[in-house]
């Protein structure tokens, strides 16, 4: 996903990022397929941090299973 919001990065227009707000506030202007990769590639911290947070949740259970396993031996 993030090899692909960089691709899509290098194909948008140089004028489809507004800058003009500041360095902390950009505007982006979707007019292409390219621009809407881009966007979308941008909000993988949406996806990501579910994902390790269910990630920490089953390696936590399965601790617990090995512990309770080591226990019970």
């Amino acid at each position: 996903m993030t090899f692909c919001g960089h691709w899509a990065e290098e194909g948008l227009d140089p004028g489809a990022i507004d800058r003009q707000m500041g360095h902390l506030f950009r505007q982006l202007h979707i007019t292409d397929l390219g621009g809407l990769i881009y966007y979308l590639a941008s909000l993988d911290h949406l996806i990501l941090i579910p994902a390790f947070w269910l990630f920490y949740l089953g390696l936590k259970d399965f601790l617990a299973s090995q512990q309770k396993e080591l226990a019970q031996q």
